[in-house]
């Protein structure tokens, strides 16, 4: 909650805005949190230093409860898939299919 706290606490003195991007989940894992990947799979945490990526579960639903908690408004977490598309993805997608005729497959299938 520390993060969480001080975070909050900025955006009170300073006020703002904060985004948190990230492949989280809004439910807590049953699964152990700290883990390894290496090449695309699950490895132990000290195997291959430095060439293993560590990574670690974070509770959003704390972030989320932290900041009404305080008072501050919060939004519910959306997507990669929602969120690329109420950026724009597919006006995007449209414009590159016009005038890209020869790459159709290929960005319908990147756009997926």
């Amino acid at each position: 909650h520390v993060i969480s706290q001080e975070i909050h606490s900025m955006l009170r003195i300073h006020g703002g805005v904060v985004l948190i991007v990230d492949y989280g989940q809004i439910a807590p894992r049953t699964s152990p949190s700290i883990r390894g990947f290496h090449q695309h799979e699950v490895t132990g945490i000290f195997e291959q230093p430095g060439l293993t990526d560590i990574t670690y579960n974070v509770d959003f639903r704390m972030f989320v409860d932290d900041a009404a908690h305080e008072g501050l408004m919060t939004h519910p977490p959306i997507t990669q898939g929602d969120f690329l598309n109420a950026c724009g993805l597919e006006e995007r997608l449209a414009q590159q299919l016009a005038t890209k005729p020869n790459e159709q497959k290929h960005l319908r299938d990147e756009a997926k």
